[in-house]
């Protein structure tokens, strides 16, 4: 895994006898991983509130090292006019 400029990039390369034959299937994965404050603020842009922040299959908040983490937010009444 490779990581440059907030991306995670993997590559991954399969290789599969058929017979005398073998075939070679090749993928590359790129991701990136955000902040929890960049998330946060993009959900209250979004007009989300109540923005609750758990840890990985917890109801309590994420600790250090946390491989994932999950929102709960409710979307705000929206006048229009």
């Amino acid at each position: 895994m490779r990581r440059r400029n907030g991306f995670a990039t993997t590559a991954w390369t399969c290789s599969s006898g058929q017979g005398r034959l073998w075939r070679r299937n090749q993928e590359e994965h790129r991701e990136f991983a955000y902040t929890i404050g960049e998330l946060q603020a993009c959900l209250t842009q979004a007009g989300f509130g109540g923005i609750e922040v758990f840890g990985d299959r917890r109801t309590a908040p994420p600790g250090p090292g946390e491989q994932r983490v999950y929102f709960m937010a409710v979307r705000e009444e929206t006048t229009h006019g």
